[in-house]
């Protein structure tokens, strides 16, 4: 140790307790706040991963139609409504949830927002939890080229809510079930939401 760092500890311990603590909050208290706010992240994070309700069905609405896109809510809402009367719990708690993610983007014309759409989307399909896509037929194509394949059947959509006539022609595509999106301890809840996927995909397309 040299002889600053050995002054420097000599009058760091000749300090008075209150004297040290602001000695350290003066020339530590970014790295304290940096630390904190990442223990709280953390936290954060560990807790909704622990708490969250995964839903029955996940879909997602997808359409380059930015006119139509002031809708969304109204849009959302009724696809919920018409989904949820149709699928069973996957989580034995006796309530049934619908999730209808929109997104609105055009991957041949992107703006400042498709990039961190397009992540989003990449996301939530790597993530499994997605089942059911609505979109028209190029975006579908798109998808499965960028994924490889992702999607097992589609069918063009002739029984919907009104909302989405602004949107026609459109398309209900089921997502491929990867093996290791069915196994594990979800394994039976992966495959009830796989299940109401199905018959969504079969009412859309009746």
């Amino acid at each position: 140790m040299d002889r600053d760092k050995v002054t420097a500890k000599a009058a760091f311990d000749a300090m008075t307790f209150g004297e040290k603590v602001n000695h350290i909050w003066y020339y530590y208290k970014f790295y304290i706040l940096g630390s904190i706010a990442a223990v709280l992240i953390v936290i954060s994070l560990i807790y909704g991963l622990a708490t969250r309700v995964h839903p029955d069905l996940t879909v997602i609405f997808l359409s380059r139609n930015f006119l139509a896109a002031h809708n969304e809510q109204e849009i959302t809402e009724s696809l919920e409504e018409w989904i949820l009367p149709h699928i069973q719990s996957a989580n034995n708690n006796g309530r049934t949830t619908v999730t209808v993610i929109p997104m609105f983007f055009d991957p041949e014309h992107p703006t400042e927002v498709t990039g961190a759409l397009m992540q989003s989307l990449d996301m939530q399909l790597v993530l499994g939890d997605v089942k059911l896509f609505i979109a028209d037929e190029a975006l579908l194509n798109w998808i499965n080229v960028r994924h490889d394949g992702l999607i097992l059947r589609y069918a063009e959509m002739t029984n919907y809510p009104p909302e989405l006539e602004a949107f026609l022609p459109l398309f209900v595509a089921e997502r491929i079930e990867y093996e290791r999106h069915m196994t594990g301890r979800h394994a039976e809840r992966k495959m009830i939401e796989h299940t109401n996927a199905r018959e969504i995909f079969d009412m859309f397309a009746e």
